[in-house]
């Protein structure tokens, strides 16, 4: 084909090769990226010698030989001069969205959106452990029923994560591990690794965007963080997917599965109220057994020979839970994993107050107390503040909140600090908070001090149910008793 006048639309749409040449070949902030089918990953263009390489191992029916005078042999691809230029910079991306898709009959799909490149590919990978020859099969039945006996809720956790894979709204897709120390942590992620299907990450990996590669997370059925301590709002963004953005690597959109958080404490997150945003999205594992280092079985057999065998049923597990998925084709794999999810999510949810109704009852038993104490003295500096500067009676025995968000601000830094951490937050969704109109926060009442804007509390709006020790709505009461 003549290089004259060349136009490479008219090239590549009269030749499949070249077509699939042109779709797998990109450029992102000035780097040249080549998708190499049969590796199945993207390569990272050094040079014009490693790009024909790369190319001739996937089609090398564009193999051109040609010899000098010498007779010395020169190999080439067989395209127009100016192809591969027009190409890298026609086919320039900002983002990629790589996926797996194990209902995807071809192997590799290429979609473009304006900038972004969406990639599929349906190779839902899991390694099949090794296991020993002089491993029986009464070996491996006694570990897996003594090791069952130690995590018992084992089967549940694998049909999570399975679940976790096949659903599309991985909303309640966190896990957290409270597990003495001795419990085995280490030993159950290193059954994972070997299966193929484990990513270990660091607190720093969710910065936005992440330091990780795409390809560490595209076969990663469940990541994981050790030593789990705080749940930072962060964790929240990542339901789905994340925004990842290695050294020499496309940025890259790429799915989130099960996310496992282990520790031998409890969160401060999870304790002392929790807001329902988490409280929908986090279960809670506490298992309560001996350290696993000190079972009659695992001194018998030692860790090697354990490792394989649970890392042999996790495999197994994984690979008859996929097929099933799999035959139920893809809306009725995602129907069952939702019901699943939600199953597990009743059964493990947090066990902890919403936040909301722990600050519904700090405010209302602070600001009644407050009202009713006659020795200033004795209160505290934010305390009389309050009293002094924010409190204000009426003629009908109604008072003001003047300035709410001040008045909750002074509260709350009176708590231990991973509380007002937690609460904080809270100081622009008040109105939600005190169960009360927006409007209501900051309304003009006249006091015996004066006009004052705020929000007016009629106490018999209010009543103290004395057995469970909280305030709540006095019509909620009424209604309670009446039925």
């Amino acid at each position: 084909m003549s290089d004259t006048n060349f136009d490479i639309y008219d090239f590549i749409n009269s030749s499949p090769v070249a077509k699939e040449v042109f779709d797998s070949c990109f450029r992102q902030d000035r780097k040249k990226y080549y998708f190499s089918k049969k590796l199945t990953k993207f390569e990272v263009v050094e040079n014009d010698k490693q790009l024909q390489n790369l190319i001739l191992y996937d089609f090398p029916e564009l193999k051109e030989v040609e010899y000098t005078k010498s007779g010395k042999e020169i190999i080439s691809i067989k395209l127009p001069k100016d192809f591969l230029d027009l190409t890298f910079f026609i086919n320039t991306i900002d983002m990629i969205n790589t996926k797996v898709d194990p209902f995807q009959k071809e192997k590799a799909i290429f979609k473009r959106f304006d900038r972004t490149l969406e990639l599929t590919t349906n190779e839902l990978l899991i390694k099949k452990p090794m296991m020993e020859d002089e491993i029986t099969e009464d070996i491996y039945n006694t570990i897996i029923d003594d090791y069952k006996r130690h995590f018992k809720d084992f089967d549940k956790f694998l049909e999570w994560v399975v679940a976790c894979r096949f659903t599309e709204n991985r909303r309640s897709s966190y896990l957290h591990f409270w597990v003495d120390a001795g419990f085995g942590k280490s030993f159950i992620s290193a059954c994972l690794k070997r299966c193929g299907i484990l990513t270990e990450c660091r607190y720093e990996d969710f910065k936005s965007p992440s330091s990780l590669s795409p390809f560490e997370l595209r076969n990663a059925w469940l990541i994981l963080i050790d030593e789990f301590t705080v749940f930072k709002k962060e964790f929240k963004n990542f339901t789905n997917e994340m925004i990842t953005d290695a050294k020499n690597q496309l940025r890259s959109i790429v799915p989130l599965y099960a996310k496992v958080f282990m520790s031998a404490e409890q969160s401060p997150s999870f304790e002392d109220g929790v807001e329902k945003q988490i409280t929908d999205r986090v279960q809670q594992i506490r298992p309560e057994t001996i350290a696993l280092e000190n079972r009659e079985k695992y001194i018998k057999y030692g860790n090697t020979i354990f490792v394989q065998c649970v890392s042999t049923y996790i495999y197994k597990f994984f690979q008859k839970k996929l097929q099933e998925y799999i035959e139920c084709g893809k809306i009725e794999a995602d129907k069952k994993a939702t019901k699943v999810l939600n199953k597990f999510l009743e059964e493990y949810r947090l066990k902890t107050e919403d936040l909301n109704d722990i600050l519904y009852q700090l405010f209302f038993s602070k600001i009644f107390d407050l009202r009713d104490n006659t020795d200033f003295d004795t209160l505290s500096r934010n305390d009389q503040t309050i009293k002094r500067e924010h409190i204000f009676m009426k003629n009908d025995n109604t008072f003001l909140i003047h300035n709410v968000k001040k008045v909750f601000t002074l509260m709350i830094e009176q708590e231990d600090e991973n509380f007002f951490k937690k609460a904080k937050y809270k100081t622009n969704g008040l109105d939600i908070v005190l169960k009360v109109p927006r409007e209501d926060l900051n309304r003009a009442v006249r006091t015996k001090k004066g006009s004052k804007r705020g929000l007016l509390i009629n106490p018999i709006d209010y009543v103290f149910y004395e057995k469970e020790g909280r305030w709540g709505s006095a019509i909620q009461k009424e209604a309670e008793e009446v039925f």
